[in-house]
Parts: C-alpha cells; structure tokens; sequence
C-alpha cells in the first residue's frame, strides 16, 4: 500500500553540540528542514554531545521544549553513553504510544541509533540510521573505540534503512556488514533565493566558514589564502567561524594577507547570506585529526547551494559527479599545491563565473527534501 509524508509520524534522534548556550547547527537540521510541514507530526530528541552542561531539547519541531539533567551523570563518559540509551529509550516509547499507523525514527550517529534499530520492531516503526560520518580514529581509548565500532555496525545491520553521507562510507558499510545503504548526501532543501546575486558578484571573494578542529587547520587555511592572493593579488577574504573566533583574529594580525574580513554571525541563514556574495569557498582540513575519509563536508553544499565552486583537502569524500564537474578543486597531499598553473586555472575570475551556475544545478540535483522523501516513503 503506498502512502504520503502526510500520513506518517517522524522522531529525529540526535546528538548536539552548543556553542555559547545554542545549539550548532548539523546534519540533522537538514533532516528536521527537509521534512517540516510534510510530514503528519515531526518530533525530535536532541542530546548534548559531551556532557549535560546544556539541556535536553525535545518535542514537537514547532514547540520545543527543554529537560535539564544532573551536570553529574555527564562527567564520566561511560556514564554518560548509558544515560543517553536511557534517554533515548523512554522518547522511543513515548513515541511508539502515538496511534499513527505509520511511524519512522531517523537517528543520525550510531548511539543514538544503535537502540532504535532493536526497539523499533517491537513499537512498529521504521528505524533509519543516518550515519553522517564515521571515523576509525574518534577515541583514544581502544575499548570506547570498539565500542563505537559495534554500535555503527548493529546499527547498520538491525535499522530497517541505512543512509551513509558519502560514497566511500556506502563502500565500507557493505564491505564491512554486508550492508546495502543509500546514498543521502550532507545537502540541503534547494532554494532559488541566491540565483540573482550571481551577476552581481565581483570576482575577488574568498570564503571559509565552518568549525576548526586544530591549530594547524587554521595554518593550512591561511597558507592557501597566501598562496591565492600571490596568484590573484585583488582577492578578498572572508572567514565566518562558528568556534575559536579570536584566533582567527590573532591569526589575521600575524599575517601579511590583505583584505581580511572576520564575521561573527550565528545560524546557517546569516552564513549564507555572506557566502552567497562570494566567488570561491574553502574546505581545508588537518590530515592528522578530522579526516573527511568518510565524512562528505556538510560545507560544500552550503557553497553550491549559494552558487560557488570551492577548494577542498586531498582525501575528501566528495560525491564523484561534483569532481567531475569541475566545481571542486582537490588540493595535493597535506593541503599542498604542487602544480601552481593548475590552481591558476582553476581561480582565474572568468573560469569562477562559469563554475556558478554549475554548483547551483548540482545542489538543485541533490535537493534533501526529495532524497529524503522517497527514502522514507519506500519504507511504507
């Protein structure tokens, strides 16, 4: 029996991270965005990530509401992983109870998936795993790494639909588990709001926006501005970060980079506000610590949906149709540049007006509201 988004009840599971008291802004806004206003009734449960300094966000999308837990049974890592299978359990259920006939919880990391995939079966509702990165290096501690490993598995294996960011995640989930997943990429709802401002752009804007992870990233960052400005002497900078805002300045002082501008704004909106008046974005990362292995950077759709070609770190897990457009330039091992003509080529202004409308039509391809929609509704 075929059905519609109208017709099914939806529980977002996620784990956030708060910068100055709100929360940042992820894939999982993708999700919520995607399907607000289409679905019967969209829930979400969002978990702090490190600890519960900051509340519990839950309910309804339209009327949120908060749930403050002991600063104590965040302390200690394993303690904390169990309180949020606690969590997590007691919102399944409560969710379950709803009378829809037809119910899906989208989970987007694997401890906020792992007891979804098992319950849902008995709640009758469809589990999805949005694995939105994975990282064989993300603990220290090899059995938290484990451990870490076993929930993205059971997840993937037991979710009745697994979606996986990129190529080579879809590659390792079914050389790994044997497990089929669809390609969802980091996208976001396309919207035709930044077509007008393509003639209007000048030519000589740079952009990086995003979070640092390390010190050296924002070495490499500024390394590349180096090296474009050399080529380009007339271009401009403009770094919007979302954390460790004050050394981007102290970095901007110490540097003999010119036409240097630092934004402080909060939100995706206010983001692509600024990058939509750009020509060029950036997506650099540190080889050590941050690997895009199997992480396809939410940032790149952020730039094609604005209309901008970008530059990104070797190694990043980059839908092949967008190398292949030409809209990406993949820099050398180590964020280096080995063949200086080619980077020529690539930021001269006449190839950047070319590559617009390019990035605009590969974000229109890969709208998440349709990819997700028909995910969710092969479901049912």
């Amino acid at each position: 029996m075929s059905t519609s988004l109208q017709n099914i009840d939806v529980l977002i599971i996620t784990h956030i991270v708060f910068i100055n008291n709100l929360p940042i802004a992820g894939p999982y806004s993708s999700v919520i965005k995607s399907l607000q206003n289409k679905t019967k009734y969209l829930e979400v449960l969002e978990i702090p990530l490190y600890n519960f300094d900051e509340p519990i966000i839950y309910g309804d999308v339209i009327n949120l509401s908060k749930l403050k837990i002991s600063k104590l049974f965040g302390a200690i890592s394993p303690i904390k992983y169990i309180m949020d299978i606690i969590i997590t359990t007691i919102f399944l259920f409560k969710f379950g109870l709803r009378k829809s006939e037809h119910k899906a919880v989208i989970s987007i990391d694997p401890l906020s998936a792992l007891i979804p995939s098992i319950i849902c079966k008995i709640l009758r509702a469809k589990s999805i795993f949005y694995c939105v990165d994975f990282s064989e290096n993300r603990f220290n501690n090899k059995i938290l790494q484990k451990l870490y490993e076993k929930a993205d598995k059971i997840a993937s294996i037991h979710s009745d639909q697994t979606w996986s960011v990129c190529d080579s995640m879809k590659k390792y989930k079914l050389e790994n588990y044997s497990v089929k997943s669809l390609y969802i990429p980091n996208s976001f709802t396309y919207t035709d709001n930044y077509i007008a401002k393509l003639s209007k752009r000048s030519g000589n804007r740079v952009v990086w926006t995003g979070s640092i992870l390390t010190g050296k990233q924002i070495v490499d960052i500024f390394n590349l501005c180096a090296q474009i400005q050399k080529i380009r002497p007339e271009t401009e900078f403009r770094f919007v970060p979302s954390n460790r805002l004050n050394d981007f300045k102290e970095m901007a002082k110490n540097t003999t980079l010119k036409n240097v501008q630092i934004f402080d704004v909060y939100g995706q909106e206010k983001s692509r506000e600024l990058v939509s008046q750009c020509d060029l974005g950036l997506a650099v990362y540190d080889k050590n610590f941050g690997s895009t292995k199997y992480i396809e950077p939410i940032k790149i759709w952020e730039y094609m949906l604005c209309g901008i070609p970008f530059i990104i770190s070797k190694e990043p897990s980059v839908n092949p149709k967008v190398i292949k457009s030409g809209v990406a330039f993949i820099l050398d091992k180590d964020n280096k540049i080995n063949d200086t003509e080619r980077l020529k080529k690539f930021i001269d202004k006449n190839n950047l007006s070319k590559l617009y409308k390019a990035s605009l039509l590969l974000a229109k391809e890969y709208d998440a509201s349709k990819l997700m929609k028909d995910a969710v509704l092969s479901l049912f």
